[in-house]
């Protein structure tokens, strides 16, 4: 039976070489469905690791950081001296901060001290001779300490990153501020995407001299000696980086999950369709070696091992992509990881794992592509097997069921979203709706075809109307595909419209100064005074924050004047006589995710750490924060934080006053860097590009999936195209000329892709719904309010309809080409 079945297989192969376009079908199918998913799955669990290994950078994880009692504002370097001259080990400072580069790259810089890093993370793990001790041997084998730490400074960056920093000759980067600094690459993926420095190059760099982020602490024993050295500004908190990095970062992840999914059941209807219409066109094939005296089970077997081939091939080239795709990716999710939640993201390693999930999930799909041929030769009749060639099969009871529990799934999934508010059954409702969708389209579109063929005069408009019937069922499962992906597209793009649209009102409105200043705490004071005098300025605006911890989440407690949170934050819901209540005190206002993550509203009253007792008495919009926050009245806030300074001052101008004026004046008389002003303007613009990262990898990955698609429709019309010679050569036969021929058939595959595209509008606009009123709303706690455009759907539609004409022209136009009774003859020895 193997002999048999190894001759069967040669046998299939020469086939192959003749129908080329039928074993690259199911490959591409299988190689694009695999790279997607494996290559957003690379990702995710790269930044799950990194927050599950979130240590310092070239250190091991802190235990405890010693940080300032205001949030985002820096400690004494004066601290850290102290320390060090009681004999507390181990602990070590960083500095971080962000630089524009002269060609406009905004670049984190990582400032540490190398002697304590590379000291405290050796001794505690000498025995061990873990990974991370060998790469800082490895690293100080590259780079003497000497370099690190005297001027001229140096700059480390991982060789990966270096790649993408376009560094002139010289490898002497040069930021907007002035400053510059040699670089050095290094193989040492933990450098992350950043430039990691010397602690007094950082200072140097970032223009904040004396001053650090934060100093780490290493080891539980030494916090009771730490304490009573600590002065009033600063305070001891344990680190929990890990655990607050991954809830924070779950709903992102998992968005990006459910799109590789997504991409992943795309490819699979590619590959499904592409091996199924590859079996049915080799019946006839199937037959003659029966005839010939093939066991039916050397025919199974040698069906069994071909897929098995093709998968090997399909999952082994589709992984390697995933790998060059995650390669690819990972700036772009690492930056928005950076920006938005303060955490690197590491390259990690190749796993095992993924190939033997890629390998599961393609042996699925090829299985259910390859059943129904292995039930056909197991319960038929050879006489009834020959009928099958070149016939698609009579699929209406089936179309008729997948539709019925199409709609079944599309009720309860309503359902669920009506009544759910758990992001995460949201989602789930989400893809049971993304997968009802192409299931309904093969009844919808035969009952469209069947509606007009009614209204159509007899004649060729009538056979136009029957024979795309018959063509929509070997198409039907690449246009499922392609409605899928043109319906997540459009969805998509209609959540990313209304976003970036709510987002502007809420930035019009939140950004209400035109200056904004975050000085040097010893400069505050005399800042102030000379804007309480100005004669340009018409309101200043103090701005206080601390971060506390409410239901083990990091939170964000602010505080500012009435009058500025009146005019800066919009409300979702309130209170009656809110200002007055909240001027009063005891009453909070707290943003919309906060309340959303935490199940509050309006009038619960809510204990935070240390502080007290809090009603809620309004819940505002907020797109700012990941973390959630609250603010509280001024006087609340001085009373609770023992007279803290405010962090920030906003400057409104009269409407006469330039900006730019006051705006240089304060640069010169008080030397501010960057980092310290910055005017509504270029503010506006690194919000909105702090967003539109967090969407831009979502866009790409649905781009993606949509080419997928338009791929696969490609590969089956020009298979479909193959087994359609019997109708050309009829209607040639009948005078037609090959230019009304390749017209008709144009036709009928635009006609079919528009008959799709109109039934994917509604779904469309479900999908909109559901991702924006439900999912965005409980996974990032963001209202926003739909703005559909109809220019994306046409235009998302005009994409696909290009494929079609593409692919039905190189397949139609090819086969026109051959002389008719060379086609018939072709397509009888098949």
């Amino acid at each position: 039976m193997l002999n048999d079945s190894l001759k069967i297989l040669a046998i299939m192969a020469r086939h192959y070489r003749q129908h080329p376009i039928q074993l690259l079908g199911a490959l591409v199918g299988l190689i694009l469905a695999v790279s997607l998913l494996i290559g957003v799955k690379a990702i995710n669990e790269r930044a799950k690791d990194s927050y599950q290994n979130a240590s310092e950078v070239l250190a091991q994880p802190a235990k405890w950081l010693i940080q300032s009692q205001t949030d985002n504002a820096f400690i004494d370097d004066s601290v850290y001296r102290t320390l060090k001259r009681e004999g507390i080990e181990p602990i070590a400072p960083y500095l971080s901060g962000w630089l524009t580069a002269k060609n406009g790259q905004y670049i984190k810089i990582q400032g540490l001290d190398f002697i304590s890093a590379f000291s405290q993370f050796d001794s505690n793990n000498a025995q061990s001779q873990s990974t991370q001790t060998n790469d800082n041997q490895a690293l100080r084998q590259s780079v003497s300490l000497a370099q690190l730490l005297q001027a001229p400074f140096i700059g480390l960056v991982s060789q990966e990153f270096a790649s993408q920093l376009d560094l002139p000759k010289d490898n002497r980067l040069r930021f907007s501020n002035g400053q510059a600094i040699q670089i050095i690459a290094i193989d040492d993926d933990r450098l992350g995407n950043g430039i990691v420095v010397d602690i007094a190059a950082a200072q140097q760099l970032l223009e904040q001299p004396g001053k650090l982020g934060y100093i780490a602490i290493f080891d539980d024993a030494v916090t009771d000696r730490i304490r009573p050295l600590l002065p009033a500004n600063a305070r001891l908190q344990a680190q929990d980086k890990s655990m607050d990095m991954a809830s924070l970062t779950a709903s992102f992840h998992l968005n990006l999950s459910a799109i590789s999914y997504l991409a992943f059941v795309v490819g699979g209807f590619i590959a499904y369709n592409a091996i199924r219409f590859s079996l049915l066109q080799r019946q006839a094939l199937i037959l003659r070696l029966r005839q010939l005296g093939m066991s039916q089970r050397a025919l199974s077997v040698a069906l069994i091992i071909e897929q098995l081939l093709l998968c090997a091939v399909g999952v082994s080239i589709g992984l390697w992509l995933g790998l060059q795709l995650a390669h690819w990716l990972q700036p772009m999710v690492s930056v928005t990881l950076e920006r938005l939640y303060q955490v690197n993201l590491l390259p990690g390693d190749w796993r095992m794992s993924w190939w033997w999930q890629a390998w599961g999930v393609s042996l699925i799909a090829s299985a259910f592509a390859l059943y129904p041929s292995l039930k056909e030769l197991a319960s038929k009749q050879l006489i009834a097997r020959s009928q099958l060639t070149g016939n698609l099969g009579q699929f209406d009871s089936l179309q008729s069921k997948l539709a019925l529990i199409g709609l079944l799934i599309t009720l309860v999934a309503c359902n669920i979203l009506w009544f759910s508010q758990d992001y995460r059954l949201s989602l789930l409702a989400t893809g049971m709706i993304t997968l009802a969708m192409p299931m309904m389209l093969p009844w919808s579109l035969q009952a469209c075809l069947s509606l007009i063929a009614k209204k159509v005069p007899r004649g060729l408009s009538q056979w136009f109307v029957a024979d795309a019937r018959q063509l929509a069922q070997g198409l039907s499962l690449a246009m499922m595909a392609m409605l899928l992906a043109l319906s997540a597209n459009v969805a998509m793009t209609t959540l990313v419209t209304s976003f970036d649209a709510s987002l502007q009102r809420f930035l019009s409105q939140r950004l209400n100064a035109d200056i904004y200043l975050r000085p040097n705490p010893n400069q505050l004071e005399a800042i102030d005074g000379f804007l309480q005098q100005h004669a340009s300025v018409a309101r200043l605006s103090h701005y206080y924050q601390s971060g506390l911890r409410f239901n083990n989440r990091p939170i964000l407690v602010s505080s500012s004047e009435t009058i500025h949170l009146q005019q800066a934050l919009a409300m979702k819901q309130q209170q009656p006589q809110l200002w007055q209540a909240f001027d009063n005190g005891g009453v909070l206002l707290m943003s919309e995710p906060m309340a959303l993550r935490n199940g509050l509203t309006v009038g619960q009253v809510i204990e935070l750490d240390g502080i007290g007792r809090f009603s809620i008495g309004a819940i505002y919009y907020d797109y700012g924060n990941p973390r959630g926050q609250v603010f509280i009245s001024e006087s609340d806030y001085l009373v609770k934080f023992n007279e803290a300074d405010p962090i920030s001052i906003g400057v409104k101008l009269t409407d006469s006053a330039a900006p730019l004026t006051l705006f240089n004046q304060l640069l010169q008389r008080y030397r501010l860097t960057d980092q310290e002003i910055i005017d509504q303007k270029t503010l506006r613009e690194t919000a909105q590009g702090m967003f539109e990262q967090t969407f831009a990898i979502t866009l790409t990955l649905n781009s993606l999936t949509l080419i997928v698609a338009s791929l696969g429709l490609f590969s089956a019309i020009l298979s479909l195209t193959q087994g359609r010679l019997a109708a050309f050569a009829l209607l040639s036969s009948l005078g037609l000329t090959q230019r009304q021929l390749l017209a008709l058939a144009l036709a009928q595959n635009l006609a079919l892709l528009l008959l799709s595209g109109l039934l994917a509008l509604p779904m469309s606009a479900l999908l909109a719904w559901a991702l924006i009123d439900k999912v965005t709303l409980y996974s990032f706690g963001w209202t926003v309010a739909m703005n559909w455009q109809w220019g994306d759907f046409w235009q998302l539609l005009g994409i696909a309809a290009i494929a079609t004409l593409l692919a039905s022209f190189a397949a139609i136009q090819w086969q026109l080409k051959q002389p008719l009774l060379t086609r018939l003859q072709e397509e009888q020895g098949q």
